[in-house]
């Protein structure tokens, strides 16, 4: 202890609404604001009034203490350095209560006030504090951690590619059982365009029919992989609260779109009769003699090659992802993994086709003669393994997705957690357990 601050007792202890009279000048000590105002203890008449929003012993409390109280309030007993205060009761929320400043020339409020305002717009109005999007975290926290709509966005990608293929073959299988007809049609006079308008004409009226059917059908699917994800997949989601909602828009909409992309395919598959002659039309035969109209072997080798190197590159720089863009560059690697073994076989096909024929002879002749009879029809050959080879990426994806974690980076414990309030306590100790 240093000295002993004296202190002015007033003539007139405090009442309700009413501070303490002096006779005499009080001194610098005798000031009850050097303490902060505390809600429930600042503003009572007595110590038994109290409500203290923290632990208090009334037993402690004396009666020189309620003399003290009703003649000074909240007038410091004791002042310490700032060091002293700081290691006696700093803690994690800081280290001072409240500023007082000396009154001067020139110290006015509005001049606090400005000089406050200028200090916070050099902080960018934080003081020091982060601010917590609490909403939007919880929003992420909620909605699980596998991306399911990118995720069934990508798989429908390749569903509506693997059936626009199956158009495509469905549609060319039909040209060359009706060439013939499309032959005669040519020869008694009709242009090729208005023959081929009238082929995509009658697809048409199928992709209308067949899209109703669709999107009946689809409605169900949707329902039933819902009804999946809430029952015997609902480990994937962690919520069976999943409900199946659709608009009349939407369906419209995936009706509009669908019938469109099938005409423009079954376009594409009629426009490719343009190139054979009648006399070959009207001999029942949809295929040329001598496809020779088609892109370098070279330039096809070196797309195929880049895709799959690329495919490779992605696959490998998705383990860094996560969400989203972990899901789309799996998707994306299979895409283009699939586009550059189909560009192989096709080029493979195409070779093998235009050779030379020989006889097939040994124990590969079968092979030899399967190899050569693919060839003969390379574009319907590749739709038929790019069908399959889709169909097959789909049930290996969806069927990776059901396969249990692994340990690996849990650091060997069996349960974690996550709290949402700070842990301040060592939760090895028993006294920090004891507190949590």
């Amino acid at each position: 202890m240093q000295a002993i601050t004296p202190l002015t007792e007033p003539s007139s202890s405090y009442r309700r609404g009413r501070a303490a009279q002096y006779s005499q000048p009080p001194t610098l000590a005798n000031d009850p604001h050097l303490t902060p105002e505390v809600e429930g203890v600042t503003d009572q008449e007595t110590i038994d009034d109290w409500d203290a929003p923290f632990p208090f012993d009334y037993n402690l409390v004396r009666s020189q203490d309620d003399t003290y109280w009703e003649n000074h309030r909240t007038t410091p007993k004791a002042f310490v350095s700032f060091a002293t205060g700081k290691r006696l009761w700093g803690s994690r929320f800081g280290h001072v209560t409240s500023y007082r400043i000396p009154a001067r020339e020139g110290v006015t409020a509005d001049a606090i006030k400005q000089a406050f305002l200028d200090e916070l717009a050099k902080q960018n109005e934080s003081l020091g504090m982060d601010f917590v999007p609490v909403k939007r975290q919880q929003l992420a926290a909620s909605s699980g951690t596998t991306p399911f709509d990118g995720l069934f966005l990508g798989l429908s990608f390749f569903i509506i590619a693997a059936a626009l293929l199956l158009v495509a073959l469905l549609f060319r299988l039909g040209v060359e059982q009706r060439a013939s007809e499309i032959g005669t049609l040519l020869a008694v006079g009709l242009r090729r365009g208005q023959a081929s308008r009238l082929f995509v004409s009658e697809g048409t009226l199928v992709a209308l029919v067949g899209g109703v059917l669709g999107v009946a059908i689809g409605v169900g699917y949707a329902w039933l992989m819902l009804a999946g994800l809430r029952t015997w997949w609902v480990g994937a989601i962690t919520t069976p609260f999943l409900e199946f909602h659709w608009t009349t828009k939407s369906l419209l909409l995936g009706y509009l779109l669908g019938v469109i992309v099938s005409v423009l395919t079954i376009a594409w598959s009629v426009r490719r009769t343009k190139r054979l002659s009648i006399r070959r039309l009207l001999a029942g035969q949809a295929t040329a003699a001598h496809e020779i109209a088609y892109h370098p072997r070279t330039k096809l080798l070196i797309v195929s090659l880049a895709c799959i190197l690329v495919a490779f590159g992605l696959a490998a720089f998705a383990v860094r992802l996560g969400g989203m863009a972990q899901a789309g560059a799996f998707l994306g690697a299979g895409f283009l993994t699939l586009t550059g073994l189909l560009l192989l076989v096709w080029v493979r096909l195409k070779r093998g086709g235009r050779r030379e024929l020989k006889p097939f002879t040994g124990g590969w002749a079968l092979t030899k003669l399967a190899f050569r009879n693919a060839g003969r029809n390379p574009g319907r050959s590749a739709t038929t393994i790019g069908l399959m080879a889709t169909a097959s990426f789909l049930i290996v994806g969806l069927s990776s997705f059901r396969l249990a974690p692994s340990d690996e980076g849990t650091g060997g414990f069996d349960l974690l957690a996550q709290s949402s309030e700070p842990v301040f306590v060592d939760l090895n100790s028993d006294e920090g357990r004891e507190e949590v």
